[in-house]
């Protein structure tokens, strides 16, 4: 008998340890728990950081918009970096269409459009990525003998945007 006793001893010590550690929680998910809340907190915190990040760059981005003189047609660079500047012309009749587009006084690149031939509307359009410097002028000047066909409908465009500072 003796055998069947403490076999019996053995059994119930077995389903009180594992009663207990059913019941109570494991140092192992305490350990997870705070190391999961640190990583929360960094969360939060890089999300902040981005959020600053994103204010400042609105009010570049705000400082930007003014910089186009709308009396002469000359942007000039607020600060150092690539900017990206892109045309399109439309041309409904002759003569034909072109302007270049100028750094400082260089000419960079140019558009032209002839007059359509058997369709009634034509469109021609170029682009260019620029490194400036703080002050470079960005402006598009005629091109001798062409023109740049006007209407209400609003159809030529000239515009840039900075692509990334490099200071």
């Amino acid at each position: 008998m003796k055998p069947s006793l403490s076999w019996m001893f053995m059994l119930l010590l077995v389903k009180e340890t594992i009663s207990q550690d059913f019941m109570e929680p494991s140092v192992n998910i305490l350990i997870e728990l705070k190391s999961i809340m640190g990583k929360i907190k960094v969360m939060e915190e890089k999300i902040n950081e981005l959020q600053m990040e994103n204010r400042e760059q609105n009010v570049q981005i705000e400082a930007l918009k003014v910089r186009m003189n709308t009396t002469h047609g000359i942007f000039t660079a607020p600060v150092k970096g690539v900017y990206y500047f892109n045309i399109v012309l439309f041309n409904a009749n002759p003569p034909s269409a072109g302007v270049h587009i100028i750094k400082n006084r260089a000419r960079v690149v140019s558009i032209t459009d002839n007059p359509p031939g058997e369709d009634s509307e034509d469109t021609a359009s170029n682009s260019v990525t620029l490194l400036l410097e703080k002050g470079d002028q960005i402006h598009i000047e005629l091109i001798e003998k062409r023109k740049v066909y006007t209407d209400l409908a609003g159809r030529n465009s000239f515009s840039g945007h900075l692509l990334f500072p490099t200071e």
